[in-house]
């Protein structure tokens, strides 16, 4: 039988597959010692990757004519793939090693809160990253260059028209202190307990998703039914695990409803604005409403020995405005801001208008200016987030925009579901199957403003997504 393209995009898909999984390995169990070797197995699968996607087999696809719209979409997404993968060998080897070092040296660096263990790796990453962006920019910049490996639909000057007056809306509400005055309440619950919980949720959101822990939370695809996901336990606050998972689960169950059926590279998810539409959906649109956290109240009442807050307590506590240094901790209505000031730094990394020398200070000004806060060291700064280390430059904004559509498909959900109903009992069939008819079966198939019109009927708005936020946070 002979070797088809069908067999040849399988390959694709096989190896992206196996950088997953050594991704989960050297994030979950991976002895620290091990980070040289396993850098070589990156930078082989990487190679691997290159030669599949350059392979004359699919310049031959892309030069015959297309035989439908579906066809044309696979042509144009393979020519985007190959000009991303046209880099010369070396320097994708050299970026795939040294994000195995990076990372190490990044989580050592934030262990020690000691930044100056890890400057030298960052300044050798931000480096490998302009020569990324200048071999693909072709007159544009270098930013917009490495954010189309995260969404290619989206250019920074579109972002800024989006990020610019949210910013302003949510920074005149904290300077004025024009909110509600809670603190939020901890709810302490041991590991095991959290645990169960956290178990219970992830079954009934993806079903049949393996969750384990990590530093970083994160989820992976090793294959359509292998979908692994990881959270953070901190027995002094179950939330912290809780909302980790509720959004990991978004991405779970995004990889799970993949029209996996199709040939690559319309089976991959659409872009990380998707993606993080739909951590954002589960941790905070839903994950923070009402109806949900009464159900994760019945969970508590089963499962915790103790339960020190009432539900409206969980609710006032959810709904609660308090700047957190912390990302990943910070509540919904000041989570925007962090987005912003590191899509803002990032970009300014990569056009050589900030030197990581000073990164750190900047990055302190930033959480100064904006949310108020005095950090204690750079643990709670610049070495919080593994995005940098990684040599993930570009994919900041996308949580943000993920938000944004995160917030109208909360209002589509609302309108065609019965869903205080469904969350209250904690039936999320109907959800799933409305996200998968609405997003997740239609994969790469669509661009993003497409699948914008299909799902939602409406761009991405910045005030809509405000207005959200107030009748969420300020209205009472």
């Amino acid at each position: 039988m002979p070797y088809s393209l069908e067999a040849h995009l399988n390959q694709i898909v096989y190896l992206k597959s196996i950088k997953s999984l050594l991704r989960w390995d050297q994030e979950t169990l991976m002895p620290l010692e091990s980070s040289s070797f396993r850098s070589e197995q990156s930078a082989l699968i990487e190679s691997l990757i290159q030669d599949r996607i350059l392979d004359a087999k699919i310049e031959k696809f892309l030069q015959r004519p297309p035989k439908s719209p579906l066809e044309k979409r696979q042509q144009t997404l393979l020519i985007d793939d190959r000009q991303k993968h046209s880099l010369p060998k070396e320097l994708l080897e050299e970026l795939a090693k040294h994000s195995v070092v990076s990372v190490t040296s990044w989580r050592i660096s934030r262990e020690k809160k000691d930044f100056s263990i890890f400057k030298s790796d960052l300044k050798k990453m931000v480096k490998l990253n302009q020569m990324v962006a200048d071999q693909l920019k072709k007159g544009g910049s270098r930013y917009d260059a490495l954010l189309s490996f995260y969404d290619r639909d989206l250019s920074y000057k579109e972002i800024e028209e989006l990020f610019n007056p949210l910013e302003k809306q949510i920074h005149t509400v904290l300077k004025e202190k024009k909110f509600p005055q809670h603190s939020p309440i901890p709810l302490k619950a041991t590991i095991e307990e959290q645990k169960k919980i956290c178990e219970e949720i992830v079954q009934e959101i993806a079903p049949g998703s393996l969750l384990a822990s990590s530093t970083h939370p994160f989820c992976d695809m090793l294959g359509p039914q292998d979908v692994r996901l990881t959270t953070r336990y901190n027995p002094e606050d179950l939330f912290e695990a809780l909302f980790s998972t509720m959004h990991e689960l978004g991405h779970a169950l995004y990889d799970q409803q993949l029209p996996h059926n199709l040939s690559y590279p319309l089976n991959q998810a659409l872009s990380l604005t998707v993606h993080e539409s739909q951590s954002k959906l589960f941790e905070t649109c839903l994950g923070g409403s009402r109806e949900f956290l009464s159900h994760i109240m019945k969970k508590c009442v089963t499962h915790l020995k103790h339960i020190p807050i009432s539900l409206e307590e969980m609710i006032r506590s959810r709904h609660s405005i308090n700047p957190n240094p912390i990302r990943i901790d910070s509540d919904e209505f000041t989570y925007p801001l962090h987005i912003i000031f590191r899509t803002k730094i990032e970009k300014q990394l990569i056009e050589d208008e900030l030197s990581v020398d000073d990164l750190p200070e900047v990055f302190k000004n930033y959480q100064q200016s904006l949310l108020g806060i005095k950090i204690k060291d750079d643990s709670e700064g610049c070495l919080q987030d593994i995005h940098w280390a990684a040599g993930y430059f570009g994919y900041f904004p996308t949580y943000l925009t993920g938000c944004m559509y995160a917030a109208d498909q909360y209002s589509c959900l609302k309108k065609g579901l019965p869903l205080s109903t469904l969350l209250k009992n904690g039936e999320f069939e109907p959800i799933r199957n409305w996200l998968k008819e609405s997003i997740h079966r239609h994969g790469s198939c669509l661009t993003l403003h497409e699948l914008l019109m299909q799902s939602t009927k409406q761009p991405l708005n910045s005030d809509r997504y405000f207005t959200y936020l107030k009748e969420r946070f300020l209205i009472k």
